[in-house]
């Protein structure tokens, strides 16, 4: 987006370590991280943070000056994120308007809504999709309704709802989107406001 290159350095090596606990305090017990996210959002996502915004959650909270980290993208007369999408990275799924709907799929008796229940990543572990009080922070709990009749899992946007059982009440399941239809092909019911019958 500022120029700048990356490079392939065959003999490179670059490692990381991962503690069990995190050896840095935060000021008051405040979530840095988020906060730190936040930023990077408003800096540089331009329109597309209220993306990050549905699936993280926080948005309003407060994240401190950044007018320095502005000044610095505007002197150093950095590309718009929306070209990086385009041009650097267009594999990435992105909702917009041809998409029928984002958000949650909630049952409206039980207060319920669909959720990832953090099992997308977990690449060893299964993949069954849970449900979880609604809690309207996006997150585990965002989807999209693609123009394709898929559900796919924003978080992890190359994971589709999936119920290779064809039978009602059988478990749905996290699956590689495969755009074939199918096991993965979804219709809302405009009078039920359901999803299929295996979901209502």
């Amino acid at each position: 987006m500022c120029g700048g290159r990356l490079e392939i350095v065959p003999c490179s090596r670059v490692g990381h370590l991962f503690r069990v606990k995190n050896p840095v305090s935060f000021p008051d017990g405040a979530d840095t991280v988020s906060r730190n996210t936040r930023r990077l959002a408003e800096v540089w996502l331009d329109e597309y943070k209220e993306y990050y915004y549905d699936i993280q959650g926080g948005k309003g909270r407060d994240f401190g000056d950044i007018s320095a980290r502005k000044n610095l993208r505007d002197r150093l007369q950095c590309k718009s994120f929306k070209w990086f999408v385009d041009n650097v990275y267009p594999e990435l799924v992105v909702p917009d308007d041809s998409n029928f709907a984002l958000g949650s799929i909630r049952n409206p008796t039980s207060n319920l809504c669909l959720d990832d229940l953090q099992k997308l990543e977990d690449e060893k572990g299964d993949k069954k999709v849970g449900v979880y009080w609604c809690h309207g922070q996006g997150g585990s709990q965002f989807f999209i309704f693609s123009k394709d009749y898929e559900i796919v899992a924003l978080r992890k946007n190359d994971y589709c709802l999936d119920n290779s059982n064809y039978a009602p009440g059988a478990n749905l399941e996290w699956y590689p989107c495969h755009k074939m239809g199918g096991n993965q092909m979804w219709t809302y019911k405009t009078q039920t406001k359901g999803v299929n019958s295996c979901t209502e």
